[in-house]
């Protein structure tokens, strides 16, 4: 159900306000729904974050400010004229600081920068904070920590999460640049064996290639679409012509 809910709620986060408090406890209760008995609505009670062994780590906010100090830090949000990698990671951190809920804080300030990130590059919208962290959730709760103690500064955990944004892009980067050249080697395979035999079937390309039939297809429709492929005669007896760039 955790699952299917997170699903729910990052499929409904173009129709968020990310500094609405509404929208914000509509995103919460998508989260949790069916998990916790208070799904989308503020905590009704003052907590303690506690470790493994029982230790208090951290005291949430007075449960008769968390409206208030959720409305506020989405104002804030909205108005801040720092850097939106700097400012989400900030309204990440205060989300949990505030702790405004019985449970489910951590999925919700993890959406919530994924949120004002995507409104600022849509990019992000694919890569998701909660995945970012997920390889280093060790360094995501120590960071929280030390933004806590000795006293408030949440430069830790902003640094943290510029490191963890910085990673992620590099990887993205990585990874569009290997599919490109990948794929540019294909299409250019394809290519020079039609060229080297012009009566050759999209079937044998396929299995040439270890592509499937439809990707052979397309990629001939590139070539013909650029003007670098052409057919001579029918399609069943005719040959395929390559022409020079």
């Amino acid at each position: 159900m955790e699952v299917r809910n997170a699903w729910a709620a990052y499929d409904a986060m173009d129709s968020y306000d990310p500094y609405s408090v509404q929208e914000f406890l509509r995103a919460h209760r998508l989260l949790t729904k069916g998990l916790i008995a208070e799904a989308g609505v503020f905590r009704s009670k003052d907590v303690e974050i506690v470790n493994a062994i029982g230790e208090a780590l951290h005291t949430g906010s007075r449960v008769e400010k968390v409206p208030r100090l959720m409305a506020e830090t989405l104002e804030w949000a909205r108005t801040t004229n720092a850097h939106p990698l700097v400012a989400s990671s900030a309204t990440h951190f205060l989300i949990e600081h505030i702790h405004p809920f019985a449970d489910g804080n951590g999925r919700i300030g993890r959406l919530w920068q994924t949120l004002l990130l995507s409104k600022w590059n849509p990019l992000f919208a694919w890569m998701p904070t909660e995945t970012l962290i997920a390889k280093n959730q060790l360094g995501y709760y120590t960071a929280l920590q030390d933004s806590r103690e000795p006293e408030l500064d949440a430069a830790p955990f902003i640094g943290y999460m510029l490191g963890i944004i910085e990673a992620s892009l590099i990887n993205y980067d990585t990874n569009v640049v290997k599919t490109v050249v990948d794929d540019v080697v294909v299409n250019d395979r394809v290519l020079s064996m039609l060229r080297d035999s012009p009566n050759v079937t999209a079937a044998k390309l396929a299995d040439a290639t270890g592509l499937s039939p439809r990707q052979v297809q397309r990629i001939i429709r590139m070539w013909r679409e650029q003007g670098r492929l052409v057919r001579k005669g029918s399609a069943r007896a005719g040959r395929w012509v390559v022409r020079d760039e």
